[in-house]
């Protein structure tokens, strides 16, 4: 729900939500696929999350 209003050009804040070995928490993909937003590979999913996290990072930073 947190994601809901989310404009498809910005970083999910579901992101920051991760797993215990700090990855991706396992809904990451579902959420993304949910709100329509394109489909990662496998391979790039971990690099595409940390770069949401970081984008996220930035706006609270300098927001």
């Amino acid at each position: 729900m947190a994601d809901g209003d989310t404009p498809a050009n910005e970083p999910l804040l579901s992101a920051l939500v991760a797993g215990a070995d700090l990855s991706p928490h396992g809904l990451y993909r579902h959420i993304r696929h949910s709100l329509g937003r394109e489909r990662v590979p496998e391979a790039s999913l971990e690099m595409h999350w940390r770069m949401d996290v970081f984008r996220l990072h930035q706006l609270w930073r300098h927001g």
